[in-house]
């Protein structure tokens, strides 16, 4: 096994990749934080402002609906991932998981204040929809997914945010489903044995 480390990058030599990385090589969110704009900023602030203090998430979403029309990658996520939130709040399930849906294909696009990328959120409040929402087997279908990506090392995370994920998941099928949820595949478990030691290292 072979790692490649530089200044600002570490990475596993060969096909497979790690499950999670150092802290000094994973994204981090002030970077993310950095590209909204003062406007885009405001923008949110107003929309929480309904959504938390005032308790009126349909007002909310309608201005974070509008804060997400815009080419600025970091403020439409920033936008959407409250809008989704916002719909759940408001008892609109299937329009959240298409703000959810649209959230995913920003891709690579990290979140401001949460150092993950967009899909990654995305799916993750797509599965949170779905439990809120009682519906078992899309939620099974959904969560099945988004474990198998967290276990092939599908986006570049650090330590605590892939266990999370990973058990946030695994706690999706358990109550999605009679059996119990499957365990960390072969490769998987050896794949995170080495993601461990690269953290060491």
């Amino acid at each position: 096994i072979l790692f490649v480390a530089g200044p600002d990058s570490f990475e596993r030599h060969g096909s497979r990749r790690l499950l999670f990385y150092p802290d000094s090589a994973a994204p981090q969110a002030l970077a993310a934080d950095a590209r909204l704009t003062a406007a885009a900023t405001e923008a949110l602030r107003a929309a929480e402002l309904l959504e938390f203090q005032r308790n009126d998430p349909q007002a909310a979403a309608a201005l974070y609906r509008s804060a997400a029309r815009t080419g600025d990658g970091a403020a439409r996520a920033a936008a959407l991932v409250r809008l989704g939130r916002s719909l759940r709040k408001a008892g609109r399930a299937d329009e959240a998981l298409d703000a959810y849906t649209e959230l995913a294909t920003l891709s690579s696009t990290m979140v401001p204040g949460s150092g993950l990328p967009a899909e990654l959120v995305a799916r993750e409040g797509r599965c949170s929809a779905l439990a809120e929402n009682g519906n078992p087997d899309e939620l099974h279908r959904e969560a099945s997914a988004l474990l198998r990506d967290l276990e092939d090392g599908r986006w570049r995370l650090t330590r605590s945010a892939y266990e999370f994920r990973a058990n946030e998941a695994r706690a999706w099928l358990a109550g999605s489903t009679h059996a119990a949820p499957p365990p960390a595949t072969p490769a998987a478990t050896d794949t995170f044995a080495i993601s461990d030691a690269a953290g060491t290292l």
